[in-house]
């Protein structure tokens, strides 16, 4: 085919936007570094270009230069663009090998079953099985005698035996150069870094694709993880994300976030750094996340659940941390100002209304007061939720729609990418699932992001009114009232929700004046209402007096609570108090409690990096800064009276 020359390969790996930053092509370019390590390889073939974005495909197709084979990364966000970006290719390049790879290839030939312009398939991990295959075509090996892989022979479709794989020794497609030319024409583009300085998961949670129970979780050498975190540096990428399944499960994982610091500190990169920590050993990630806010460059600590129910907890194969424990450790981030965040997960098998609203508050009640992300359970290829068996054993119901992409530009980039993601269960109907999304939704909006956060611990502690009957009253008085500032907002992420379960779109919220993104539905609410804070407040005073609060207590907190939440051009906010509210509140983000007592003092906030526009506002505080606790001023100083 290519007379004599070598035969040329294209790798595809093309991921989303996040404005103008992207990711570096990492799980294409280790296959390229491998199979290039080899003598026979790089006689044979030659490596014609990685292609990372989502770019036209008539266009990305057409700029191929006789591909003998072409090779994708296939995972949630890029799915059906590979797919239509491989009949492209074979309408001009028939013989061309098309060869897919990632986490949503399934097991078997299903694929191969479902689309004729897809050759071959490699399943788990890349690396080996890309090698013999180049092998393989340049001596004439039988493809038989390879694992891992299924591919088409005599009109069928054939799948051979899978094969743990153990290696760690992979050269670095950062190291080995396959990466510069990217940055070099990068044209103005911002690129982030992925490392891995292990592989493999011990854990078997159901609804996780990380090949659970299946690889063998493994550690790569330090010398190579400390180069690549220099490599970075130098190529001054300001996000490095490791991906681990557990940073932190190893002794070394400290030290390797020390070096981390200590280049940062030498160079100025990586300005931020991102990985999912261990859900085992809490003291050692406490003290990398430690370490990392006082260098400044980790926006805050994950300490996940999923679930707070022990039911859900055996249907999903996983265990949590002791309540007492993680009070104990939210007491500890707090006291030096560490942003944390904990994460549940809606739709699990088990779940209910009341067991989702109950877990929610038993968060709250163990200090988790500043963000809570609730994600929707979407079924991933090759996880064991998403197996016949286990769907019929729960009664899992799902709907297929366009994939929730967030903080992304509005649109599909030519190509829909679909997700399937859980609306019910045997323990939840598709009505209780959106009424549970909507209760979610108004805890995060309204505590999390703050906007009666003051009120709701307040009535709690002086009060005896627990956080489940504050927001159930909130939810139901929402309801109540379409009409007003909320309830408008949340009438308009009902009918999102309705459109979605029935799947006639995407559970996210758009609206031009918070900028060309689309937003989590809980943020969407929060940006309404935020918006309109003077008319919200003004129309939640009822509700709120109806706890029985003292009517100066009432509007001393009015003052504080309006006061350090930030807006656009709102850079100061001076307040005359009856009472200490921010020493107050401090004290219990530390389960320090002190009984409130009066006492006259003028705070002053300042927003040390205000914005003067919604879509600003939105991009920095919501975005950038939700997981930090950015909507409340958080430099304060107060002239305390006697």
């Amino acid at each position: 085919m290519n007379n004599g020359i070598k035969k040329r390969i294209y790798l595809v790996e093309a991921s989303p936007a996040y404005g103008n930053a992207y990711f570096l092509p990492y799980a294409t370019g280790v296959l390229a570094a491998y199979a290039f390590s080899h003598a026979e390889i790089r006689e044979s073939y030659s490596l014609g270009g990685i292609i990372y974005t989502r770019e036209d495909i008539s266009a990305a197709a057409e700029s191929l230069e006789e591909p003998f084979l072409v090779g994708f990364s296939s995972s949630g966000w890029n799915e059906r663009y590979n797919i239509a970006f491989a009949a492209a290719i074979k309408k001009i390049y028939p013989s061309c090998l098309v060869l897919f790879g990632g986490h949503s290839v399934p097991a078997g030939s299903l694929l191969l079953d479902a689309e004729p312009d897809v050759d071959l398939l490699i399943h788990g991990e890349g690396e080996q099985p890309f090698y013999e295959l180049l092998k393989a075509f340049g001596s004439g090996q039988p493809l038989s005698e390879i694992k891992n892989i299924s591919y088409r022979a005599a009109g069928a479709a054939i799948t051979n035996e899978s094969a743990a794989t153990l290696r760690t020794d992979y050269p670095s497609p950062y190291l080995e150069g396959y990466f510069d030319d990217i940055i070099r024409n990068g044209g103005g583009k911002v690129f982030q870094s992925v490392i891995e300085t292990t592989r493999g998961c011990p854990f078997r949670c159901s609804y996780c694709d990380w090949d659970p129970g299946k690889s063998h979780a493994r550690m790569f050498p330090l010398d190579k993880i400390k180069a690549e975190i220099d490599w970075s540096a130098k190529n001054k990428i300001s996000f490095m994300l490791f991906a681990d399944s557990n940073l932190g499960i190893y002794e070394r994982d400290l030290d390797i976030v020390d070096y981390v610091i200590k280049v940062f500190r030498d160079t100025g990169y990586p300005k931020r750094f991102q990985s999912c920590f261990s859900k085992d050993d809490d003291e050692r990630v406490y003290e990398m996340n430690r370490r990392l806010n006082e260098a400044g460059i980790s926006r805050s600590a994950t300490i996940s659940f999923q679930s707070m129910s022990p039911a859900v907890l055996e249907n999903i194969g996983r265990k949590n941390m002791t309540a007492p424990r993680f009070k104990e450790l939210m007491s500890m981030y707090n006291a030096l100002d560490i942003p944390t965040y904990s994460e549940l997960i809606l739709g699990l098998p088990g779940e209910t209304f009341e067991s989702f609203r109950d877990g929610l508050s038993e968060l709250l009640e163990a200090g988790q007061h500043a963000t809570v992300f609730v994600h929707n359970c979407d079924l991933l290829p090759n996880s064991i939720m998403d197996s016949r068996e286990y769907r019929e054993r729960f009664g899992i119901r799902s709907v297929v729609s366009p994939i929730n992409k967030y903080h992304c530009a509005p649109g599909d980039d030519g190509v829909p990418e679909m997700s399937s993601t859980v609306i019910g269960s045997f323990s939840m109907d598709v009505s209780e699932w959106i009424r549970t999304s909507l209760y979610a939704n108004c805890v995060q909006c309204f505590h999390g992001m703050g906007l009666l956060r003051c009120f709701a611990i307040y009535l709690r502690f002086e009060k005896g009114v627990g956080y489940t009957e504050f927001y159930t009253r909130l939810f139901e008085h929402i309801r109540s009232f379409p009409c007003s500032v909320a309830g408008q907002a949340y009438k308009k992420i009902e009918e999102i929700l309705q459109r979605f379960v029935r799947g006639e779109g995407t559970a996210t919220y758009y609206d031009k004046d918070f900028g060309e993104v689309v937003w989590r539905h809980e943020e969407g609410s929060f940006l309404e209402i935020v918006r309109r804070s003077a008319e919200f407040y003004s129309e939640t005073g009822s509700f709120l007096l109806s706890f029985d609060i003292d009517e100066n207590i009432y509007n001393d907190i009015l003052r504080y609570q309006t006061g350090i939440l930030r807006l656009p051009n709102k850079q100061k906010s001076e307040m005359k108090l009856s009472y200490d509210w921010h020493g107050y509140f401090s004290d219990i983000y530390v389960n320090k409690y002190t009984p409130l007592r009066q006492r006259s003092c003028t705070l002053r906030a300042e927003d040390t990096n205000p914005v003067k526009n919604w879509s600003d506002f939105a991009r920095e505080v919501v975005w950038y800064g939700r997981k930090k606790g950015d909507t409340f001023m958080k430099k304060v100083s107060i002239d305390r009276h006697e």
